[in-house]
């Protein structure tokens, strides 16, 4: 199994797209533990709005 090359940029697209997931894998897991949903509602409204913000501002390296 190849591992993808991780990026410096914090804020980059791939990385805002792992936080979105992780962030709705913690949102799943949250039927079971409910304190999770916070946190997990919390990660993917921040992390779309990263992503979508520099989208919309011309500001991504990624888009095409």
């Amino acid at each position: 199994m190849k591992l993808r090359k991780v990026t410096t940029d914090l804020l980059s697209d791939s990385n805002m797209e792992r936080a979105f997931f992780t962030s709705a894998l913690l949102g799943i897991g949250s039927i079971v533990v409910p304190f999770l949903a916070p946190v997990a509602l919390t990660g993917m409204v921040t992390s779309q709005s990263i992503f979508w913000g520099k989208r919309l501002s011309g500001q991504s390296k990624d888009s095409n």
